[in-house]
């Protein structure tokens, strides 16, 4: 039976051009809290790779960047929601992220129509970008139904 095999690996979160925040944030999925909005550097941002397991998530490398957070649009309709918390567990930013670890294919059924496989692996990386913030003290992740994980928010970069 021929098929056609599409993968997209929907790893990333809020990486590459675009407009820069906050501009256009709010159409980009993007949110700042208020009084958070006032502590934002917007030179700088921090990058964090984050790893994924039978164990949960965890910070591979954090780097902060000497340029604005850049604002990436998703048309994909199945996302991630990211949120930096404080120490009261108060939401300083979030935005939407790609589902990361996910494998998309399509096949041709026996009816001559295409069918949508969605494999979500065990083990991924993805890259996240957020505001530098001083008050940030972890990153918080959900899908559609439930929290996914937590990791810390950086507080030193290599």
């Amino acid at each position: 039976m021929p098929f056609v095999l599409l993968l997209s690996d929907c790893q990333g979160g809020g990486h590459g051009g675009g407009e820069q925040a906050p501009a256009g944030a709010q159409a980009a999925g993007l949110h700042v809290a208020p009084d958070a909005s006032a502590q934002l550097e917007p030179a700088r941002h921090v990058l964090i790779v984050i790893d994924h397991d039978d164990t949960g998530f965890r910070v591979r490398h954090a780097q902060l960047v000497a340029s604005p957070l850049p604002v990436k649009r998703f048309a994909e309709t199945r996302q991630w929601r990211a949120a930096v918390e404080d120490s009261s567990g108060k939401s300083l930013f979030s935005a939407h992220i790609p589902v990361a670890g996910e494998r998309r294919a399509e096949f041709a059924g026996p009816d001559g129509g295409m069918r949508a496989v969605h494999v979500q692996s065990e083990k991924f990386s993805f890259v996240l970008r957020v505001p530098y913030l001083e008050r940030g003290t972890r990153v918080r992740f959900w899908d559609a139904q439930r929290e996914l994980g937590v990791v810390p928010y950086p507080a030193e970069f290599e």
